[in-house]
C-alpha cells in the first residue's frame, strides 16, 4: 500500500512539476501579440466595427493565469462620427491557477484603466449601439431542472476602474451629460460577500449648465446561494452648481444604516435612511414584503429643521425679497401601501413650523389603475397670522385696527382624483369671522369650480390701511384707476357656479347684512344674479354681467334699491347726514371698454329716484332765497336764530337717461315748504360735475305774502354747477324779479285791454239805445 502512494504520489508531483514547467515556458514560446489579427477579424466579422490594439498584450501563466492588455478601441457605428465608440488604457485581469484545480476561482484584482464610451443618438432615432446587441440569451432552464455542475466557489482581490469617461449625445433632444473623473474601487469580494466600495466622478448637464460632484461610500454584501443581499453604512454626497438649479450651488447628502433584501422571503428593510439638504434632515424607516410580486410596505418619515434661519439663507435665491425664516421645523408621516389592493394610507401627518402646527391623514384607493382616488381630512391649529408674518420677516399690512391678524384656524375634508377636488366640512377663521361651506373642482383642466359658502360676518374696514396710508398708497399707485383694465381674460374659459352668504358685513364704512351673491361663469360670461342684501332699513336686488367673449368686454347692470334711509347711510360712508329720507331707486345700464375711464364715459341706459320724507341737511333752500333777495333789494339781513340749516321735502323724484357717461334728467320734482321744485340738467360720470338748473316757485302762503308778495308764483332758478361733492348753489332772484316784471307787464297789458274792451262793450251798447229810441 505504502509502495502504491509512493508511486501515487511520484506522479502527482510529476504532474505538478509539468505544470509548473509549461507555465514558466509557456510565455517564452508563445507571443499573443501574434493572435492581434485573429481577435481584430473576430471581432470585425462580428460587430462590422474595426477593432485596433496599438498596446502590447503580456500574457502570465503561473502562478497567476492572467493577461495584461494596453490600450484597445472600438469602432464608431457608421453615420455617428470617426471617434471611437470605446476605448481603454489598459485592462488587467489574473485568476490563481493552482486553486483551480480544487475548483476554486481566486481572481486578483481586476483593473480598467481609463476606459471611454460615447453613446450616441441620431435627429432620427438610430443609436449607435443597436447593433452591438447580440443574440437572445439563452431560454432559462425548465421548472425542476438543475443547470450541469455545481458553481465553483469564487473570490475577487478587488474592481478598480480609474477615471472612467461616458458621454451620451442625443441629437434628437438636445441633451447632453457626461460622466467625467469616474473612479470605482471595492475591496476583496467572496461570496458570500461583504466587501466596502467606493465611488467618486463628475457629472455634467447640457444645455441645463448643470455640473455635479459626488462621492459614495458603502458596505455590500451578498449571499447569492440564500439570495441575501444588503448594502450598509452608505453615504452619498452631491454638490452640484450650475445657472438653472434653483439654487446654486445644491450641496445634499445621504446616508442610510442598512437597505436589505431577502429575496427568497420576499423582505426588504430600509433602516435609518436620511436625506440633508439646506439644513433640513428628512429620515426614514421602510419595511416591505411580496417585493418583487404586489409589494407591500410601511413605514415612516420624519423631518427636522434645527434652524430654519440657515435654511432661508442658503434659499435665499427662492423665497420673496425681505423673507426671512427663524426658530425650528419638524413633522412626521406615517404611511401604509398595499398594491395588491391599490392602497395607500397615511394615517398621520404633522408638520409643525413657525408657530403654525398642521395635521391629518389621507387615503388612495385605485393607485394600480388610471384613476386613482384620494381622500382624507387636514386640521391647521389656531395660530396667530400676524406672528407668523413676523417671523417670516415680511411687514404686517397697515390696518386701521391693529388687532387683526391676530388668530386664524382651518380645518376641513376633502376627496378628489388627480384631475378633481373637493374640499367639504370646510371651517376656516380669520379672528371674529368664521367661513364654512363646500367647494369643488371637477375639472382641474378645464378650470370648472362649484361652491356654496357662508360666512358669518366680517369687518372689511378693520383691514383695510389707515386713511393715511391709503393717501400714501393712492400717490404711489403706477396705474391710475382710470387705466385700470377689466380684468377679462380672468372670466374667458372659466367654469364657475356657486353661492356665497355673508351673515353681516361692513365695508368702506357701508354696513350690510343678509347678503346672498350668485355667481355663474361659463361662455366668457360673468354673472353675478342673484344680488340680495338687506341695508339701512331697506333692501337691494341686482343683476350684474361681464360679457369677455367679445375683444372688447361689456358690463351690464340692472339693480334696485328699496326703502333705505339716506340719514344713516351717508353718515357711515361720508360722516355727516347731509341726505336723509326714504329713498327707492331703479337703474338699468351697459357700457363697453377695456378700462375703468373707457366704462365711465360709455355707461348708457335709465334710472329713476324717488325720495320721501326727507332733508338736505347743511342748506336751506329757502333761506338761500330770503339772503339773495334781501341783497337784490339793497337791504340788510340777519338769518333768523331758529333758522334750520336744512332744506325739508316731502317728496323727490326724478328720472332720466344715461348716454356716453352722461345722466340726462329733465323731471326732477320737490315738494318743500313754501317751495315747489322742478329741475333738469346733466351729469358727467366721467369727471363727476354736474350742471343743473332746479326751478323754485314759492307757494303762495301769509308768511310768502307778507315778506315776498312780488315773488309770489314767481318761478326762482337755483343753479348747480361744479363738483358733485360741493357744487356751487346760486338762486337767481333777479331773474326772478325780471321775470315778475314781465309778469306785471303782461298783467297790465291784459287788464288795460280788458278795461278798453269793457268800454267798448259800454258805448257799443250806449249807442245801440239811442238809435233804438230814434226808431221809436
Amino acid at each position: 500500500m505504502n509502495k502504491i502512494l509512493k508511486i501515487a504520489g511520484v506522479i502527482i508531483g510529476a504532474l505538478v512539476l509539468l505544470v509548473v514547467i509549461v507555465a514558466v515556458a509557456l510565455p517564452l514560446f508563445v507571443d499573443p501579440n501574434d493572435f492581434k489579427p485573429r481577435i481584430q477579424s473576430a471581432v470585425q466579422e462580428a460587430t462590422g466595427r474595426q477593432l485596433e490594439i496599438p498596446g502590447e498584450i503580456d500574457l502570465s501563466v503561473f502562478p497567476w493565469l492572467g493577461a495584461k492588455i494596453g490600450t484597445v478601441q472600438l469602432g464608431q457605428a457608421e453615420g455617428f462620427g470617426d471617434e471611437p465608440f470605446a476605448a481603454i488604457e489598459g485592462v488587467q485581469v489574473r485568476i490563481k491557477l493552482l486553486p483551480l484545480l480544487a475548483r476554486r476561482v481566486e481572481i486578483d484584482k481586476v483593473v480598467l484603466l481609463q476606459p471611454t464610451f460615447r453613446l450616441m443618438v441620431a435627429k432620427d432615432g438610430r443609436t449607435n449601439w443597436e447593433d452591438l446587441a447580440g443574440e437572445e440569451a439563452a431560454a432559462a432552464p425548465a421548472e425542476g431542472e438543475q443547470p450541469a455542475g455545481e458553481v465553483p466557489e469564487l473570490s475577487l482581490d478587488g474592481v478598480e476602474i480609474r477615471n472612467a469617461h461616458v458621454i451620451y449625445d442625443d441629437a434628437s433632444s438636445g441633451q447632453k451629460a457626461e460622466l467625467a473623473d469616474f473612479n470605482f474601487t471595492t475591496g476583496r469580494i467572496s461570496f458570500p460577500a461583504d466587501f466596502p466600495l467606493q465611488a467618486s466622478g463628475i457629472i455634467r448637464l447640457q444645455p441645463q449648465a448643470i455640473d455635479a460632484r459626488f462621492e459614495f461610500t458603502g458596505q455590500v454584501a451578498a449571499d447569492l446561494d440564500a439570495e441575501n443581499y444588503s448594502v450598509r453604512d452608505a453615504r452619498l454626497s452631491l454638490s452640484a452648481q450650475g445657472e438653472s438649479l434653483p439654487v446654486s450651488p445644491l450641496d445634499a447628502r445621504l446616508e442610510w444604516a442598512a437597505v436589505e433584501a431577502d429575496m427568497k422571503q420576499q423582505l426588504a428593510t430600509v433602516r435609518e435612511f436620511a436625506i440633508t439638504a439646506f439644513g433640513v434632515n428628512v429620515a426614514a424607516n421602510v419595511e416591505a414584503t411580496k417585493v418583487t410580486d404586489a409589494p407591500r410596505a410601511r413605514g415612516a418619515v420624519n423631518i427636522t429643521a434645527g434652524d430654519l434661519s440657515q435654511t432661508a439663507k442658503q434659499l435665499q435665491g427662492l423665497l420673496p425679497e425681505g423673507m426671512s425664516l427663524g426658530g425650528q421645523a419638524r413633522g412626521k408621516v406615517q404611511f401604509e401601501y398595499d398594491q395588491q389592493q391599490g392602497t395607500a394610507r397615511v394615517p398621520e401627518f404633522a408638520f409643525s413650523a413657525l408657530g403654525v402646527d398642521v395635521g391629518g391623514e389621507m387615503n388612495v384607493q385605485g393607485t394600480n389603475s388610471e384613476r386613482p382616488k384620494f381622500s382624507g381630512r387636514i386640521n391647521v391649529r389656531e395660530f396667530s397670522p400676524g406672528q407668523l408674518m413676523v417671523r417670516l420677516g415680511q411687514e404686517l399690512p397697515a390696518s386701521r385696527d391693529g388687532t387683526v391678524f391676530d388668530s386664524a384656524s382651518f380645518n376641513a375634508s376633502f376627496s378628489g382624483t388627480p384631475n378633481s377636488l373637493a374640499v367639504r366640512e370646510l371651517n376656516a377663521t380669520l379672528d371674529d369671522s368664521t367661513l364654512k361651506g363646500q367647494l369643488e373642482i371637477p375639472d382641474i383642466e378645464r378650470q370648472v369650480l362649484r361652491f356654496q359658502l357662508t360666512l358669518d360676518g366680517i369687518d372689511v374696514d378693520r383691514y383695510l390701511p389707515s386713511s393715511e396710508a391709503a393717501a400714501a398708497e393712492e400717490a404711489g399707485a403706477e396705474v391710475p384707476l382710470d387705466e385700470m383694465e377689466i380684468p377679462a381674460d380672468l372670466v374667458r374659459g372659466l367654469d364657475i357656479e356657486g353661492t356665497l352668504a355673508i351673515g353681516r358685513m361692513k365695508a368702506f364704512s357701508f354696513n350690510s347684512e343678509d347678503i346672498r351673491v350668485g355667481i355663474a361663469a361659463k361662455n366668457d360670461v360673468l354673472r353675478i344674479h342673484p344680488i340680495q342684501a338687506r341695508f339701512y332699513e331697506g333692501g337691494y336686488s341686482g343683476d350684474i354681467r361681464l360679457d369677455a367673449g367679445k375683444e372688447v368686454p361689456r358690463i351690464s347692470l340692472d339693480e334696485r334699491v328699496e326703502r333705505i334711509q339716506f340719514a344713516p347711510l351717508m353718515k357711515d360712508m361720508f360722516g355727516s347726514e347731509k341726505i336723509s329720507g326714504t329713498a327707492a331707486m331703479t337703474l338699468k345700464a351697459s357700457a363697453t371698454g377695456r378700462t375703468v375711464g373707457e366704462l365711465r364715459k360709455t355707461l348708457s341706459g335709465n334710472f329713476r329716484l324717488d325720495v320721501s320724507d326727507g332733508a338736505i341737511e347743511g342748506f336751506n333752500l329757502w333761506e338761500s332765497i330770503r339772503e339773495a333777495y334781501a341783497k337784490l333789494k339793497r337791504r340788510d339781513y340777519q338769518a333768523p336764530a331758529n333758522m334750520a340749516k336744512r332744506t325739508e321735502f316731502a317728496e323727490l323724484s326724478a328720472s332720466g337717461t344715461m348716454k356716453e357717461g352722461v345722466i340726462h334728467n329733465d323731471d326732477l320734482t320737490a315738494n318743500l315748504p313754501f317751495l315747489s321744485v322742478a329741475g333738469a340738467g346733466s351729469i358727467n360720470i366721467a369727471d363727476a360735475t354736474l350742471d343743473y338748473t332746479v326751478r323754485t316757485r314759492l307757494v303762495s302762503s301769509p308768511e310768502v305774502e307778507r315778506e315776498f308778495s312780488e315773488l309770489s308764483g314767481v318761478e326762482i332758478p337755483v343753479r348747480l354747477r361744479g363738483d358733485i361733492a360741493s357744487p356751487s348753489v346760486l338762486p337767481d332772484v333777479g331773474e326772478a324779479l325780471q321775470a315778475r316784471a314781465r309778469q306785471e307787464v303782461e298783467e297790465r297789458k291784459s287788464e288795460v285791454k280788458e278795461k278798453v274792451e269793457e268800454e267798448k262793450d259800454r258805448l257799443r251798447d250806449k249807442l245801440r239805445d239811442r238809435l233804438k229810441n230814434l226808431r221809436d
